[in-house]
């Protein structure tokens, strides 16, 4: 019993480790500045604020103009969350249009 707890505590803590690692390579990179991305990355990154920016204004839009009936729950709690990064017009357009 005591043996399988530390063999888990040491797998957590090597989980760890590894996490941490990674979510100090991604806030290191995210100090980078705008001219020191590389091509691909400036690409990768305008490609997908306008994914980002089309959903937003699709899902904005879809809202105002489906009537309330066809929405699951207040329009009002939808245009909020389509607010939400990335997720929340994916989410309305899963969740909230009725079918």
């Amino acid at each position: 019993m005591i043996s399988s707890i530390i063999i888990h505590q040491d797998a957590l803590q090597s989980e760890f480790t590894i996490l941490y690692g990674i979510m100090f390579a991604i806030t290191d990179d995210m100090k980078k500045k705008w001219n020191q991305l590389t091509s691909l990355q400036r690409r990768l990154i305008i490609s997908g604020a306008v994914v980002e920016l089309l959903l937003l204004i699709g899902a904005q839009a879809d809202i105002i103009m489906r009537p309330s009936k066809k929405i699951n729950g207040p329009k009002i709690k939808w245009i909020l969350i389509s607010l939400i990064d990335f997720f929340g017009p994916v989410s309305y357009f899963i969740w909230g249009r009725k079918k």
